[in-house]
């Protein structure tokens, strides 16, 4: 996951010196970063689905279990049976790591969109900067 971030980081850099070039990059960025958001959802929701499903199956087996072999149980003897269970930690851990990374590619869609506010206010100085030096005018593409 660090290595993540560290990418995050670096993505979100831009050199003030070269905004051309920074805006050109800045909508790539964002819809790879969101494109990946959306990833992460997915296997958030697939997780979700996953877990669900194991804690149904647990919640029947142990129930019939525990009914067959004529133990009284109430419900949170058979909720800690089943969220105690090697599968259900195991399905609950991916889930974790799921929403996990959904955050992380959340704050980074987030990061992006300041950092299009900040080459904004790059630009506006830049144009600034320029026409009190005089040294240049901008003029429209051809």
């Amino acid at each position: 996951m660090n290595n993540i971030l560290d990418q995050i980081i670096i993505d979100l850099e831009f050199n003030r010196d070269d905004l051309e070039a920074v805006w050109q990059r800045q909508p790539v960025l964002l819809m790879q970063y969101g494109a990946r958001l959306a990833q992460a959802e997915r296997q958030v929701a697939d997780a979700k689905r996953g877990l669900d499903a194991v804690e149904a199956k647990l919640y029947d087996t142990h129930r019939k279990d525990l009914s067959m072999n004529g133990i009284k149980f109430n419900e949170s003897i058979l909720d800690a049976k089943v969220k105690t269970s090697v599968s259900y930690l195991s399905h609950r851990q991916k889930l974790d790591d799921a929403r996990y990374l959904a955050d992380m590619y959340k704050h980074a869609v987030a990061a992006f969109n300041h950092r299009k506010d900040m080459i904004v206010q790059a630009s506006k100085l830049a144009i600034i900067e320029i026409e009190r030096l005089g040294a240049e005018r901008f003029n429209r593409p051809s």
